[in-house]
C-alpha cells in the first residue's frame, strides 16, 4: 500500500515527497544531477518531515492570504 500526500502545496525549497509503502517510510527527491533518489527513513524522521511540510503549508497559506488582501 502506497500512502502519499498529493494535495499538499510544494515549496520550491523543499522539493521532496514523503511516502509510506507497506509500513516503510520513504523520502524521494531529485539530486543535484537530476536523478530521482528514494531513500528509506525511520518513522521519527518521517514525522519530522511531515510536520515541516504542514508548517510550510501554513506559512504559504498566510502569505497567499496577505498578498490576496494587499491586491484588493
Amino acid at each position: 500500500m502506497l500512502e502519499k500526500h498529493p494535495n499538499r502545496k510544494k515549496d520550491k525549497y523543499n522539493p521532496y515527497t514523503l511516502t509510506i509503502t507497506e509500513g516503510h517510510y520513504y523520502l524521494s527527491f531529485k539530486d543535484g544531477r537530476g536523478k530521482q533518489q528514494n531513500i528509506e527513513i525511520d518513522e521519527m524522521l518521517y514525522q519530522t518531515f511531515d510536520r515541516f511540510e504542514l508548517e510550510d503549508i501554513s506559512h504559504l497559506n498566510r502569505v497567499s492570504r496577505h498578498i490576496e488582501h494587499s491586491e484588493r
